[in-house]
């Protein structure tokens, strides 16, 4: 959906995803919850400067995340606070998820549940 909207805009828009943070370090390398957890923080400071620095630009964003807390959701929108910001929800039932999850190779078997 995320991309749909970027591709029907006609102003400049950037796509920006928190998978895209995510995929720079591999969970299987991670030998504990916590450094995990410590990765998963990272890529959210990752993610916020970078939409610090994009809202400060004249392109149009897109932000696609799914927001498993409200911490994070707060700070998203604390760096988007120079512009005007829709948050669009999107809900799903749980089993339309994980049959979506196993078509899909770039999904690991329990995500959906775990997300």
């Amino acid at each position: 959906m995320a991309k749909a909207l970027q591709n029907s805009s006609e102003a400049p828009m950037f796509h920006i995803s928190l998978d895209a943070f995510v995929e720079m370090s591999r969970r299987r390398d991670m030998r504990s919850d916590e450094e995990l957890n410590q990765a998963l923080r990272i890529h959210h400071l990752n993610l916020q400067s970078t939409l610090k620095r994009v809202a400060a630009s004249h392109f149009g964003i897109v932000l696609d995340l799914v927001l498993r807390d409200t911490t994070a959701f707060e700070e998203c929108i604390s760096a988007l606070a120079p512009r005007r910001t829709y948050v669009i929800g999107v809900c799903c039932p749980l089993d339309v998820l994980e049959e979506r999850e196993r078509s899909r190779p770039d999904r690991g078997e329990g995500m959906a549940r775990s997300q």
